[in-house]
């Protein structure tokens, strides 16, 4: 499907964007899709195991500058990314079950108040 340049400059998402640039000999876009970011890696945000993650992968990638663009710290940076997902899943559990309990509190207070 082609895509005007203004509808291209309107593909970009939250946190992962689509980049690439239009060929005009060619007369189509030419896509790269980004990763998306990880979360925020500050330590007083996650759990230990993830912490000691974080840590490994930091400590690869300073021992390897450039080895860590040919794929020598992606054992570390998926096992991270696997611990940050499941941080965020249990996050979201407990916040959706504090949203329950919230909500069944402003029912009741607005029943009483009609009564």
């Amino acid at each position: 499907m082609r895509r005007s340049k203004q509808q291209f400059r309107n593909t970009c998402g939250y946190r992962d964007c689509a980049i690439g640039e239009y060929n005009q000999q060619w007369k189509h876009i030419d896509y790269i899709f980004l990763y998306k970011m990880p979360t925020d890696l500050s330590p007083n945000l996650h759990t230990e195991k993830c912490n000691e993650l974080i840590e490994l992968l930091k400590q690869c990638r300073s021992d390897h500058p450039f080895r860590k663009f040919f794929g020598i710290c992606n054992s570390a940076y998926h096992q991270m990314t696997k611990c940050l997902k499941e941080e965020r899943l249990a996050r979201r559990a407990r916040n959706f079950e504090k949203s329950i309990e919230m909500k069944r509190k402003w029912k009741e207070m607005s029943e009483e108040s009609q009564e």
